[in-house]
C-alpha cells in the first residue's frame, strides 16, 4: 500500500503541536486517510476548531457521521435532533416523545404537574383534586381483581351487579350493626328472597315503621297493632280463647288469627277464678281429645257451627266420658262421635258432673249438640 506521507522531523513539535508551516490556513489542518481518494478518517480543522470522525468538514466542534459509542457521556447540554437535554431535563422542540422498550419501562416514580405514581401508589399532589379515567367511546375500565373502596362510590349510570351483594359488615348480633343501607329512589322490580320461609324484614329489635301496600297476602299475622277503618282488629277482647284444627298449641290463644289447636290446651288455661267467666270459641274443625275434658266452673265451651265442630276421642280415649261439667259451665255448638260406653266401669258418658263438683250458682247448660254415639260394651 502507498504511503501519502509522514510526519517527521521540524513539522510537530512536542505533544503533536503544529503551528503554521505553510501560507496556507487549510494546509494547517490534520487529515488522516488511508489513500487522497478516501474520506477523511479523522479531520482536525484548526483553523475553525472542530474535529470531523469520517466526515471532511465538520460542522461542530465535535462531528461523527455515523454511530457514537461510548462507556459514560457527561456533559451539561446535548442536543439530539429535536431533543434537549439539560441536567436532569428531557426536552422536545415540537411533537411527541415517545418510550418503545422491548420488555418494560421501568420507574420509580412518574410525575405531572397534579399527578404521581410511586411504587403502588397513584395519587395526587394537591389536596381535594380529582383522578379520572376516560376511555375512549364506548370502552371500559376493567378491575380483573378485588376492588376496595375506601370512601363514597358514586354513579351516574346504571350499576348492574352480578353474584352476591353484601351491605355493611358481618356479625352474629345484628343489635351491634352500624352500617346503614338509604335508598333515595323507587324501585320497579320485585324483590324476592332466595328461598322461601327462611329471611326475614326486620327484627323485634329494629322494626319497619310503616308499610304501605295494596294487598298482603300470608300465612300468619304477628303484630301488636292491626287497625282496619280505625278497628283494631288485633285487640284481644278478653276472657276468650280460641281454637282451631289448623291453630298451634304454642300460640297465646286469646285471638281469632292466633288459635290453639285443641280444646284440652284451652281448658288448662281457662281460670275464671279472679277474672270472671271465660268461653272458649272453637272453630269448624273435627278434634281428637284426649278425654275426659274438664270444664272448671264459669267457663263456657260454643262451637260456630253444630254440625261442623265435632269432638271425638283420641285413641285410647273411647270409653271415657267426654265433657265433666262444674258450677256455671256451659257447653253448646257441638257434634260429639265416636265415643263408646263402658257398662263395666260406667264411664263413655258425653256429659258427666266432674268428680267433687259443687253447685252453688247454676247448674252446667248443655244446648244445641248432636250425640251420636259407637258402640257400648
Amino acid at each position: 500500500m502507498a504511503q501519502v506521507g509522514r510526519i517527521s522531523g521540524p513539522l510537530l513539535e512536542a505533544n503533536l503541536l503544529r503551528q503554521g508551516q505553510s501560507s496556507s490556513a487549510a494546509q494547517d489542518d490534520l487529515k488522516f486517510k488511508n489513500t487522497n481518494t478516501d474520506t477523511t478518517l479523522l479531520k482536525i480543522d484548526v483553523n475553525n476548531g472542530r474535529i470531523g470522525v469520517d466526515l471532511e468538514a465538520p460542522a461542530n466542534e465535535l462531528q461523527v457521521s455515523d454511530t457514537l459509542r461510548t462507556v459514560d457521556l457527561i456533559g451539561d447540554t446535548a442536543g439530539i435532533a429535536n431533543y434537549s437535554i439539560t441536567n436532569n431535563n428531557l426536552d422536545i422542540a415540537s411533537g411527541n416523545i415517545y418510550l418503545n422498550a422491548g420488555e418494560h419501562i421501568q420507574l420509580s416514580n412518574l410525575e405531572t404537574e397534579q399527578f404521581y405514581a410511586s411504587d403502588n401508589y397513584i395519587a395526587t399532589k394537591d389536596t381535594n383534586t380529582d383522578i379520572e379515567l376516560v376511555p375512549n367511546g364506548s370502552g371500559t375500565v376493567e378491575v380483573q381483581s378485588n376492588l376496595n373502596v375506601g370512601g363514597d362510590l358514586f354513579a351516574t349510570g346504571d350499576i348492574t351487579l352480578d353474584g352476591s351483594i353484601i351491605f355493611g359488615d358481618t356479625g352474629d348480633d345484628s343489635t351491634q350493626l352500624t352500617d346503614t343501607v338509604t335508598i333515595v329512589s323507587d324501585i320497579n322490580s320485585n324483590v324476592i328472597p332466595d328461598i322461601s320461609d327462611t329471611y326475614n324484614v326486620g327484627n323485634t329489635i329494629k322494626q319497619w315503621n310503616e308499610i304501605h301496600t295494596h294487598f298482603v297476602n300470608g300465612q300468619l299475622v304477628n303484630s301488636g297493632l292491626v287497625q282496619v277503618n280505625n278497628i283494631a282488629i288485633e285487640a284481644r277482647p278478653g276472657n276468650i280463647f280460641f281454637v282451631s284444627a289448623n291453630g298451634d298449641n304454642a300460640n297465646v290463644g286469646d285471638h281469632i288469627q292466633g288459635p290453639l289447636a285443641t280444646i284440652e290446651e284451652a281448658l288448662s288455661r281457662a281460670d275464671a277464678s279472679s277474672g270472671g267467666p271465660v268461653t272458649i270459641r272453637v272453630l269448624p274443625g273435627v278434634y281428637e281429645e284426649n278425654l275426659p275434658l274438664v270444664v272448671p266452673n264459669r267457663v263456657s265451651i260454643i262451637g260456630f257451627d253444630l254440625r261442623n265442630c265435632v269432638v271425638k276421642p283420641a285413641a285410647g280415649s273411647e270409653s271415657k266420658d267426654v265433657f265433666h261439667l262444674d258450677d256455671s259451665t256451659l257447653v253448646s255448638d257441638l257434634t260429639i262421635k265416636d265415643f263408646q260406653y263402658n257398662s263395666g266401669n260406667n264411664t263413655g258418658y258425653a256429659f258427666r258432673f266432674s268428680p267433687g263438683a259443687v253447685i252453688t250458682n247454676r247448674s252446667p247448660y248443655i244446648q244445641c249438640y248432636s250425640n251420636y254415639i259407637g258402640n257400648s260394651y
